[in-house]
């Protein structure tokens, strides 16, 4: 999902795996349960925990519409996927719904 207006930054110009992975990784490098777990703990310092107000029926396929839900609820500006449902509505009435090309075109 796209942050509210802001980008949140790891620090000058690091990015999240250069804060957590060891020294040496790289993008080809799998993914270990220990890497995870620190990109999760700093996902978890930058998140913004929010609570769905109000419960939406907008896509056929549930789980989506908990993604609206939370979106909605956290005043995200858009939600960035490639769900074809999703892209599909384009929109609902307080999310835009873009594709990741979308996103790094803007």
């Amino acid at each position: 999902m796209c942050a509210k207006k802001t980008t949140h930054t790891v620090g000058s110009g690091t990015t999240i795996a250069d804060r957590c992975d060891p020294p040496g990784a790289t993008t080809a490098t799998t993914v270990s349960k220990e890497i995870a777990g620190r990109r999760t703990v700093v996902l978890t310092e930058l998140a913004e925990v929010v609570a769905p107000r109000r419960r939406l029926g907008v896509l056929s396929d549930e789980p989506d519409n908990r993604i609206l839900e939370y979106a909605e609820a956290g005043e995200a500006d858009c939600i960035v996927t490639g769900d074809k449902a999703m892209l599909k509505l384009g929109a609902d009435e307080h999310v835009r719904i873009i594709s990741l090309r979308q996103y790094l075109d803007r």
